[in-house]
């Protein structure tokens, strides 16, 4: 069965809306110990929920950060720590943009989604359909803006 809710946003994990995007990461301490200097070194807030977006990216800098291990200078990583939110504090070096790309049968098919702040880009492959929304717009349909290519008939070599 193909169950989900991410519930107030559209969609689910893999779709094109931000219901695709958002899905939760749960990160807490076993046991909390405010007298375990790894805790202390790495704080983990409790009872709090952080609204600056992380990718899967992220979460290797992060390990390496957390560990004390120096990412060799000829090594490029694609995400960056997740140490200051998780901690709970807004992280102003953080990259507030997200690329997904989704050229294939899934959810929302044939899609790349590009997040900025609080706007999102939406490039359909098939049909050619561009929607650019205001993420905070979402509950507000009238406020979302759409263009879209005059015919609606699919190419000689659509796969759909």
């Amino acid at each position: 069965a193909d169950y989900g809710s991410s519930a107030p946003f559209k969609g689910k994990k893999g779709s094109e809306y931000e219901g695709g995007v958002r899905v939760p990461f749960i990160v807490a301490w076993a046991h909390p110990d405010a007298e375990n200097k790894f805790q202390k070194a790495f704080p983990v807030a409790q009872n709090a929920i952080q609204t600056q977006m992380g990718t899967v990216m992220d979460i290797y800098p992060t390990v390496l950060s957390v560990a004390g291990v120096k990412v060799p200078e000829n090594h490029i990583l694609d995400g960056s720590t997740l140490e200051r939110m998780i901690a709970g504090k807004k992280d102003k070096a953080h990259r507030d943009d997200f690329l997904m790309h989704f050229p294939h049968e899934h959810r929302g098919s044939y899609f790349t989604s590009y997040r900025k702040g609080d706007w999102k880009l939406i490039y359909y492959y098939i049909p050619m359909l561009l929607i650019i929304s205001c993420l905070i717009c979402q509950k507000i349909p009238m406020r979302r803006m759409m263009w879209q290519k005059q015919s609606r008939r699919k190419p000689k070599n659509c796969l759909g």
